[in-house]
């Protein structure tokens, strides 16, 4: 599958962080910064949908084409701190005209306080 972290860089309040990575640990690949994070920290990052696959039963979760879109579980591809505290999520879909997202937490995009791996199993398709 091509659903691989890709061009990952990430900047606090005193610019670009050096990152380390990624190192398994269980299930998740980590990413460090190199030196101590100040301030609010923007992470960019790109992850390839996998191409579509022999057809399986059930909900799919890894981040695949899906008809002329995207769909799978946020788990797939989101990057997050290990801590599990609340953080404010801002979710921005980039989409065509026409086109719409819906997930298993409303439709469109999102701004909400949540704790990251709540939002982990939620379901999407986009396009």
């Amino acid at each position: 599958m091509n659903d691989t972290v890709q061009a990952l860089t990430a900047q606090d309040d005193q610019g670009a962080l050096p990152l380390t990575g990624p190192t398994r640990a269980g299930e998740e690949d980590l990413w460090r910064s190199t030196r101590a994070v100040r301030g609010d920290v923007t992470i960019r990052y790109r992850v390839p949908a996998a191409s579509k696959d022999a057809p399986h039963f059930g909900p799919i979760t890894y981040l695949q084409d899906s008809g002329a879109g995207l769909s799978g579980a946020f788990e797939s591809f989101l990057l997050r701190p290990i801590s599990d505290a609340p953080v404010d999520v801002a979710l921005r879909w980039h989409l065509a005209p026409g086109e719409q997202a819906v997930t298993s937490v409303g439709i469109g995009d999102l701004r909400q306080k949540a704790r990251l791996s709540d939002l982990g199993g939620a379901m999407f398709v986009a396009g």
